[in-house]
């Protein structure tokens, strides 16, 4: 159980690097004045991967409070 946990945990961390990674990407683009980019739309995009790492933050707190309360059990 704990490997299959580790691989989510993983898989999610990795799409949340990739995702900040092409967030930053995009900045970089805008500062260099790329033609066809908004200001408007790094915005957008800055939030929504401010939401899934907040979610992400909120599960995983989630998630080890159950590890802990079941460990308590034990």
């Amino acid at each position: 159980m704990l490997k299959d946990l580790d691989k989510i945990h993983k898989d999610l961390f990795d799409d949340l690097e990739e995702s900040i990674m092409e967030h930053e990407q995009l900045l970089s683009r805008i500062e260099l004045s790329e033609k066809g980019l908004s200001d408007n739309d790094y915005r957008e995009k800055h939030q929504h991967l401010h939401n899934k790492m907040d979610t992400f933050s909120k599960d995983f707190k989630t998630f080890k409070k159950i590890v802990f309360d079941y460990s308590k059990g034990l």
